[in-house]
């Protein structure tokens, strides 16, 4: 998939499909996001003006707005802005949602002290541009929240062979992701670094379960008898030292 864009996804059933095996995903996600916000900023949380890149149907930007942030999110759909609004409303969060691409930010220069960016960077279509955006909205000293897939021989068999094109495995859409999309540590953060985003850490992700348990609830989910959501949760991702597969971090704008 060439582009951020997930409105041929369905978004009535957020437990199957991408949304749902972000979902199982997601607390490690959050985890690393709170860790980061706590060493930065401690008790000026509730100060804060953070944006959400590629928020999709609002994993990241809904939590970040309970901690008391003032939140802002972009996504290029619609139909999972939709979603996410709906979940805003709900939890009676006052979130600033509009559609829009990472390569084309709607807000002005230095306007915030965070920005987040998980699950997108491998679908933008100009990822040098959608980097010169994030920079140009973060103000000098504020920080730049990132996660994405890396382009090795280890993605390349579980995120796109595995659960994307054998047909006794595959759980997700066969045009999700495309290898030659995933970016490589080293190739983003020297694109970072070029527009003076200087990267503080690097983490990886790799899942807690064995790999008979996780083969066994692949197929339990092939099979319907777990849903996507269920399977994310039960890989119990955790951090790391390799990068191998996918991998977390943060950078600080000088």
């Amino acid at each position: 998939m060439a582009t951020e864009s997930f409105d041929q996804f369905d978004t009535q059933d957020l437990e199957n499909g991408p949304f749902g095996m972000l979902i199982g995903l997601n607390p490690a996600r959050l985890d690393y996001l709170h860790k980061v916000l706590n060493v930065e900023f401690a008790d000026e949380l509730q100060q804060l003006k953070v944006l959400d890149i590629g928020c999709g149907i609002g994993l990241l930007t809904l939590p970040l707005a309970e901690t008391g942030c003032t939140v802002s999110a972009v996504d290029p759909s619609l139909d999972t802005l939709a979603v996410a609004r709906d979940a805003a409303q709900q939890k009676t969060l006052n979130i600033d949602f509009r559609k829009a691409p990472g390569e084309k930010l709607p807000y002005s220069d230095g306007c915030f002290d965070v920005v987040t960016c998980c699950d997108v960077l491998e679908h933008v279509n100009d990822l040098e541009l959608a980097l010169s955006e994030t920079a140009r909205v973060l103000r000098p000293g504020g920080v730049y929240i990132f996660g994405t897939l890396n382009r090795t021989f280890e993605s390349w068999l579980l995120a796109i062979k595995v659960l994307q094109d054998w047909s006794w495995t595959r759980v997700l859409p066969s045009d999700l992701h495309r290898w030659s999309m995933f970016i490589k540590p080293r190739e983003l953060v020297n694109l970072m670094t070029a527009r003076n985003l200087h990267c503080r850490e690097l983490i990886g992700l790799r899942p807690g379960s064995m790999p008979l348990s996780i083969l066994k609830d692949l197929r339990a989910c092939k099979r319907g008898e777990i849903t996507a959501s269920e399977f994310g949760r039960r890989l119990k991702m955790r951090p790391c030292r390799s990068t191998r597969l996918q991998y977390l971090g943060y950078a600080v704008k000088r």
